[in-house]
């Protein structure tokens, strides 16, 4: 089978890092996996295609007011408008982030991408743009015309309610982490800070900071978002992303290593934010402390005090609290970094998410 995937800008000036084994092949999205079972995968980047000014206004007024489905600005359809050739011949297309998959089921629409009838999609994040009037009749109308997968059951309800897409042409695919390259170190004596890390608009670092005042541990975060300039003694910043490579990934496995504890503030959505941040750490043996949200994606097996602990939205000396109990109880962290570990290779695996993606290209070329 031939599957093209379709990526943001980056994926592709990583592939020699992938290729040996430097990096882990989670954010590829199931391609080196499938690809390692014989299938003929090709990686393609979409690039911004610049907009005559006249275009890009037009383009933006209509997102302002809108009217196009959510992250579809001119530059991206003329980005994807530019790769179409190289889809001919394809059994499936696999878009891996909204814009690109709105783009090309626009192009696909308008009879212009000659594409396999339907294509998959990995959807996150539509309902961060308001859903109403023109923008939700069209992202209906060619939502139906991917094969959609979701990181989380919160989005899947609401999603399915909104755009009223057929059962068949929407799966959960919760997101899995490579087991192999986020392991546990060998030092297995408890670490001495927390590690916050990421970017995204729903991690809640006004908590975190204020926590911070009632926790004589150090905490280190990562992020590339703005903080506010009289931070508590004990927080250090580390600057860095996975696009920008400040911090590697070898890099980025040894701060979980060595961190008593991985804390995910958020702030409550049904978006399975900090899904990544918290595989990875329990991949790599750390304990987590999340926030529960109803974006949380498995509300079965990740259990309270056996595998993980959680928080609520909001409340910051409950999480100054869980944070304090944790660094004090070694026994507690011994027992959710085992549990953690054994959920990953249960439950969190990419190759696993890999399987789900492989069942959905059989239906499509079915």
């Amino acid at each position: 089978m031939r599957i093209v995937y379709l990526y943001l800008p980056g994926r592709t000036a990583r592939i020699p890092d992938l290729q040996a084994g430097a990096i882990p092949t989670e954010f590829f999205y199931g391609a080196p996996e499938l690809e390692a079972r014989g299938h003929e995968v090709e990686y393609i980047d979409v690039h911004d295609v610049p907009a005559v000014n006249k275009l890009r206004i037009a383009a933006e007024l209509l997102f302002k007011r809108r009217y196009l489905p959510a992250k579809v600005y001119f530059p991206v359809l003329l980005g994807v408008k530019k790769i179409l050739p190289a889809l001919s011949g394809a059994d499936v297309v696999v878009a891996t982030a909204p814009g690109i998959a709105f783009s090309l089921a626009i192009w696909q629409w308008l009879g212009v991408a000659k594409i396999p009838r339907a294509f998959i999609a990995i959807h996150c994040g539509l309902f961060n743009y308001p859903q109403q009037g023109i923008r939700r009749w069209l992202s209906r109308r060619l939502l139906r015309q991917m094969h959609t997968q979701l990181f989380g059951v919160g989005e899947l309800e609401a999603m399915r309610k909104c755009f009223q897409i057929p059962s068949e042409r929407i799966q959960l695919n919760c997101f899995g982490v490579d087991e192999r390259f986020w392991t546990p170190g060998e030092n297995e004596s408890p670490g001495g800070y927390i590690l916050a890390v990421g970017n995204d608009s729903r991690r809640d670092y006004e908590l975190l900071i204020q926590s911070a005042r009632n926790i004589d541990r150090k905490i280190k975060l990562l992020t590339k978002r703005t903080l506010p300039a009289d931070l508590p003694e004990n927080i250090e910043v580390l600057h860095g992303s996975w696009h920008t490579r400040e911090v590697s990934d070898e890099d980025l496995r040894d701060l979980y290593r060595g961190a008593f504890c991985v804390a995910v503030p958020l702030t409550d959505s049904i978006q399975p934010s900090g899904q990544s941040v918290t595989l990875q750490a329990m991949a790599c043996g750390t304990p987590v402390i999340l926030t529960r949200t109803q974006g949380l994606w498995d509300n079965r097996e990740l259990q309270h005090g056996k595998n993980i602990l959680f928080t609520e939205a909001g409340k910051v000396q409950e999480f100054a609290d869980m944070a304090m109990m944790l660094s004090r109880d070694v026994e507690m962290q011994k027992k959710l970094s085992k549990a953690g570990r054994e959920y990953i290779m249960q439950h969190g695996r990419i190759g696993q998410f890999a399987d789900r993606l492989e069942a959905v290209c059989n239906q499509v070329v079915s």
